[in-house]
């Protein structure tokens, strides 16, 4: 599908690479009301591990769409994409130190020690 007069065809707008991008803001926007110190509803993993979570699946998706984006005949990664694998790299990393700094564990250890 080829965009119409100005608007052209990114591979966010025909498949999955926009689910990535929404995980990715999501995990932004949880650290950030988190900090802000908003009523959060808690849940059974701490902050460091949800942040990574979203986080890592989120530049794991886009990545893998921009991998997928056929090559040619006006298709191809544009600026916006990039710019999405860009914060999604730096974001993994920052909160994966924030995961290593808060202590937490990793789920699947939870359940080994019960």
């Amino acid at each position: 599908m080829v965009g119409a007069g100005p608007f052209s065809v990114s591979g966010f707008s025909t498949s999955y690479g926009w689910i990535g991008a929404i995980l990715i803001i999501a995990a932004a926007v949880y650290l950030v009301m988190l900090r802000s110190g908003s009523n959060m509803p808690k849940n059974s993993y701490g902050p460091g591990v949800t942040v990574l979570g979203l986080s890592a699946i989120g530049t794991l998706i886009v990545l893998l769409r921009w991998l997928t984006i056929p090559k040619g005949f006006g298709y191809g990664p544009q600026y916006g994409m990039y710019l999405t694998i860009i914060a999604g790299v730096v974001q993994a990393v920052l909160s994966y130190r924030l995961f290593k700094a808060s202590g937490e564990k990793v789920p699947w250890e939870n359940k080994k020690s019960r």
